[in-house]
């Protein structure tokens, strides 16, 4: 999902999918918020909710963490997304 926002915040993509607007959220749709951190205008059509699609999905790395010698080095969703968008515009010059 980051990586699709990125694309669209960049003008890689002409825009980006939100599935669903029936779900029990605040409007309606999943949540975002890799689409709300971005700061941009992000080109958006809403679209039929897909087959297993949920509201809201929370990760948690501690069980990876306990079992492997890793920890994440970014952990703020802020953070996580500037990153990502960093990347791609390098990526961009590149292609």
């Amino acid at each position: 999902m980051i990586e699709v926002t990125e694309e669209t915040g960049l003008e890689k993509r002409d825009g980006m999918s939100i599935f669903g607007t029936d779900h029990l959220t605040l409007d309606g749709t999943g949540v975002r918020d890799s689409i709300r951190v971005s700061g941009r205008h992000i080109r958006r059509a809403l679209a039929p909710r897909r087959p297993g699609h949920t509201a809201q999905i929370i990760a948690d790395n501690s069980r990876i963490g306990a079992a492997l010698p890793w920890t994440a080095r970014h952990r703020d969703l802020y953070e996580i997304v500037t990153h990502a968008l960093l990347w791609e515009r390098q990526r961009a010059d590149f292609v």
